[in-house]
């Protein structure tokens, strides 16, 4: 799945199958003068369609930027 950039930060959705469904799962980047900052996370939720678990992770992450921004990575 190819990264989406928002509000400075790279987000790459990564859901994975867990049995029949697909786990919420994917990676916030951002560059910083002291280098690539990384926070992954995986949530509880699950899809059976794969394009769902991107879009839901997709805003997912969005909603972790919003009201985490850099603290994510502390």
């Amino acid at each position: 799945v190819a990264p989406v950039e928002y509000k400075g930060y790279r987000i790459t959705p990564a859901p994975y199958k867990a049995g029949a469904q697909f786990q919420t799962a994917g990676r916030i980047e951002k560059e910083t003068p002291d280098g690539v900052k990384v926070h992954e996370f995986i949530r509880a939720d699950t899809y059976s369609s794969f394009d769902d678990a991107v879009a839901f992770t997709t805003t997912k992450a969005k909603q972790i930027i919003d009201q985490q921004g850099d603290r994510m990575f502390s």
